[in-house]
């Protein structure tokens, strides 16, 4: 097992750039706001429920 580090790529830069850009133009539309704004109050999912009786259960 080596320690050397190894060099930034000449192109590690322009994807970083890239990246930035990509992740600012990203908009959800007005719908799938709603929606997972509306799942975000309403968190209880069957999942949920069933993780919290598990623990009741156990304690």
């Amino acid at each position: 097992m080596s320690d050397d580090i190894e060099e930034p790529s000449a192109g590690s830069g322009q994807k970083l750039r890239r990246a930035q850009e990509i992740t600012q133009s990203v908009k959800l539309s007005p719908v799938a706001y709603q929606i997972a704004s509306q799942y975000a109050r309403t968190s209880n999912s069957p999942v949920m429920i069933s993780g919290i009786m598990r623990i009741v259960e156990f304690l």
